[in-house]
């Protein structure tokens, strides 16, 4: 019998992981961390947490709302996948419910929910220390209050405590820009169905690789608003492809195994822990991948003629782009690769907080018009 409340909440669709599997129904899963691959797993038991999805809310009945959406429109986009594979194209009157699928599996993962909660908490403690400082400088603490407020300080300089955002806010962030994800993928795309003669493309727990390139910007990475290309795996053979070059084809065969491999790569680099394939297969071979997924990081810039005069500075937020030898288009044409540069990655120094915050004219400046 079928919980109407499930907990186990799959943060990419357990249909589209079920399309991995071999014919006894389970696929491979290799996780990075400990580098280590879990053979014959069952899809409903993989990229999953959990309560992922619960709300805290007066209601009982709807805390488990968004996990009961996402479950409607699976049922919607599982039978719609399976149909463009076979045909190998995507019908235009097909595009906006792919765009849904694809706008929503951009923003359910664990990765996009740890983007708020590490960004929000470093920012939240931040302003509850000035709020504190401000506090002792103006005696508004009571004297006992004194040192437990140094105390508390002294325990977040050293990284041993934050302020965080309750669950429920981090994934209200995390829905908030569903519906300006959906408006980005409905513009300006020709929909592709890659298809392959071997099972070689992988799935991850951030199923979406983005290629575009370096603009010359502070950008760290692709966003889905500025790539030229989205790739998401369907199965190990076909790949659902979305390119600004409305000339390519709606469906293309023959990719060179070079191509897939690091379409591969990029997806791998790119996720927080898992990669799942199907058994039999070996696309990770030569292939380094470091245990520890990309850092996240915030960098603090003073802007050239932006108020520099005023004392004010912009915080730039992300994680570094994967490293991947000779990024192409499946027009072939090279991409331009991101620099590496040096970042204030959180786990390694506690930045933006008032105690340790470098002084303003210590910042690095740039160029307004490389925003």
């Amino acid at each position: 019998m079928t919980s109407a409340n499930p907990r186990r909440h799959h943060y990419v669709p357990r249909f589209l992981i079920e399309r991995f599997a071999d014919k006894k129904g389970k696929v491979e899963a290799y996780d990075r961390t400990l580098r280590k691959v879990r053979k014959n797993q069952n899809p409903k038991r993989v990229l999953f947490e959990n309560d992922f999805y619960r709300a805290s809310t007066k209601q009982k009945s709807d805390e488990y709302t968004v996990e009961h959406l996402f479950s409607t429109g699976e049922s919607q986009w599982a039978p719609l996948v399976r149909s463009v594979v076979k045909n190998g194209i995507i019908e235009y009157d097909q595009i906006p419910t792919i765009a849904e699928f694809l706008a929503v599996q951009a923003i359910r993962t664990r990765q996009h929910r740890h983007r708020y909660q590490v960004g929000t908490d470093y920012l939240k403690t931040g302003m509850t220390i000035i709020d504190l400082r401000e506090q002792q400088r103006t005696g508004n603490l009571p004297t006992d209050d004194q040192a437990k407020v140094d105390q508390f300080i002294t325990e977040v300089n050293a990284g041993q405590v934050r302020v965080s955002e309750p669950d429920t806010n981090l994934l209200k962030m995390q829905l908030s820009v569903l519906s300006q994800t959906f408006e980005v993928l409905t513009t300006g795309w020709q929909y592709i169905i890659v298809s392959i003669d071997h099972p070689g493309f992988v799935l991850t727990d951030e199923p979406i690789a983005r290629l575009g390139d370096w603009d010359g910007s502070t950008l760290p990475d692709v966003g889905i608003a500025n790539a030229e290309e989205l790739w998401m795996p369907l199965d190990p053979a076909h790949a659902l492809v979305l390119t600004r070059d409305l000339a390519m084809p709606r469906y293309i065969t023959g990719l060179h195994p070079d191509h897939i491999w690091k379409i591969n790569k990029l997806l791998v680099l790119g996720s927080m822990r898992w990669t799942i394939y199907r058994p039999g297969t070996t696309p990770l071979q030569k292939m380094d991948i470091p245990t520890d997924p990309p850092k996240w990081f915030i960098d603090e810039f003073t802007v050239s003629g932006l108020g520099k005069e005023e004392g004010t500075s912009i915080l730039q937020f992300g994680r570094p782009r994967p490293h991947v030898e000779d990024e192409q288009l499946l027009s072939g044409r090279r991409l331009i690769p991101f620099p590496e540069r040096e970042h204030n990655y959180l786990g390694d120094r506690q930045i933006w907080i008032p105690d340790n915050d470098p002084p303003f004219e210590n910042l690095p400046t740039i160029d307004a018009r490389l925003l």
